[in-house]
């Protein structure tokens, strides 16, 4: 069992049409990992926010 999980800054166009990065996207975070896949319960980190990908 997972006890944390890093979430990337890469768009998925198929669970997210509003453009928004994995990182930001209320629903890859919240529908897809918490909701779907159980991951309530657990802490989601994300990758650096000031590294240039997240512009």
């Amino acid at each position: 069992e997972l006890d944390a999980i890093m979430i990337s800054h890469i768009h998925f166009p198929q669970v997210d049409a509003g453009g928004l990065p994995a990182s930001l996207s209320r629903n890859i975070i919240q529908h897809l990992l918490r909701d779907r896949l159980g991951f309530d319960h657990h802490l989601v980190l994300t990758d650096d926010l000031d590294m240039g990908a997240i512009q």
